[in-house]
């Protein structure tokens, strides 16, 4: 029965290692996500949706706004506007237009670096601060399972005892 105790245990501590190593896993996969794309100014009206669809939500963008373009897929560009993503048709996206040469943009494109760094290094503590929570959690279940353990082999042996010295 002591055996069936401590194999039980043995299994206890390879599950919660096996989690442990999984949800690691998993948290540095979000940390090491980030943020990217440029700024760039609309050269003229353009039409942005909510989804990659012509039939979804329609928000349009006036000449001269500033935009975070992050990707293009599948005929679509996908921006940032106004803290909302919205797509682009590829073939309106000839009227985003480039901010190389103006100081403004130049500055714009240093701040969205230093911007970028600092979300980055949050995402890290927040992982980090995960991570450190996640192994209290293991570290308190195994003493848990620890002493559970004890109090049950003592008390299995305190019975053992006195069944041997009743039969004495």
């Amino acid at each position: 029965m002591n055996r069936n105790i401590f194999k039980f245990a043995k299994l206890l501590f390879i599950f919660g290692m096996v989690s442990f190593i999984l949800c690691s896993a998993c948290i540095g996969a979000m940390a090491a996500e980030s943020v990217g794309g440029s700024f760039k100014t609309t050269t003229e009206d353009v039409s942005a949706y909510e989804s990659m669809d012509t039939s979804s939500d329609k928000v349009e963008i006036s000449s001269g706004e500033m935009i975070l373009v992050m990707e293009s897929e599948d005929g679509w560009t996908h921006i940032m506007y106004q803290g909302s993503d919205l797509y682009v048709q590829n073939s309106d996206a000839k009227a985003i237009g480039g901010l190389a040469n103006e100081p403004a943009a130049q500055e714009l494109e240093k701040q969205a670096k230093t911007d970028k760094a600092w979300i980055e290094s949050y995402v890290a503590q927040l992982a980090a601060k995960k991570n450190a929570m996640i192994w209290r959690i293991v570290i308190a279940s195994v003493i848990v399972i620890l002493v559970v353990l004890i109090v049950i082999t003592s008390i299995r042996k305190n019975i053992s005892d006195k069944k041997e010295n009743a039969k004495e």
